[in-house]
């Protein structure tokens, strides 16, 4: 019985040091709780749809500028060539020309097989190119029209299209050509079209 009673009174260290330990894990849990709630509740509250401070969209800060779009698209690419064609079936030489860039921007404009290589390049001769041009009396219809890719070394937008040409002396005519316009402002700096035949 001795041995026994000698056993329990060991055994109490042990058993207050445990009792210590719980208690400062509870102390410890409580004060974790303390902490989580909040953001429980806030978390709560985002869902049920009331108002909370809200966080930065993740592939925004991921991307940055990246995501933003280019200067210039489908619709501004689309806009130049519609207007210079616009210009030119309305005998409107001197608007045509101020729709082209001016060098340096001004790269060439090709017309097969009439202005090509070297006269393509040169700028300065462009408008009196256009003025017989439209002295023709030539129609032009864009048919179609696609975006081809921006281009952030020299902002340009590319483009193709496909034309249908008629004029009194002869049976319309198509043409296919690309070029490109500039973003900052919206002049052609590189046109090239060339027949494809008779139009169906």
């Amino acid at each position: 019985m001795r041995e026994q009673k000698n056993l329990r009174v060991a055994h109490i260290p042990g058993i207050l040091r445990s009792m210590r330990t719980k208690s400062l894990n509870a102390h410890r849990l409580k004060a974790i709780a303390a902490m989580i709630m909040p953001m429980l509740v806030a978390i709560g509250c985002s869902d049920s749809g009331e108002s909370t401070a809200s966080l930065p969209d993740a592939t925004t800060v991921a991307t940055g500028s990246a995501t933003s779009s280019p200067p210039c698209g489908a619709n501004e690419a689309r806009d130049s060539v519609e207007r210079l064609i616009a210009a030119m079936n309305i005998g409107d030489a001197p608007s045509a020309d101020a729709l082209v860039a001016r060098t340096p921007r001004f790269q060439w404009f090709s017309v097969n097989p009439e202005r090509l290589n070297a006269d393509a390049s040169d700028r300065a001769s462009l408008g009196e190119f256009l003025s017989a041009q439209v002295a023709v009396g030539q129609q032009t219809e864009l048919i179609s029209f696609s975006f081809t890719f921006y281009r952030a070394e020299d902002h340009t937008g590319n483009f193709a299209f496909r034309l249908s040409q008629r004029s009194a002396e002869a049976q319309p005519t198509e043409a296919a050509g690309k070029g490109a316009i500039d973003c900052d402002t919206g002049l052609i700096m590189v046109w090239t079209v060339g027949p494809r035949g008779p139009s169906g």
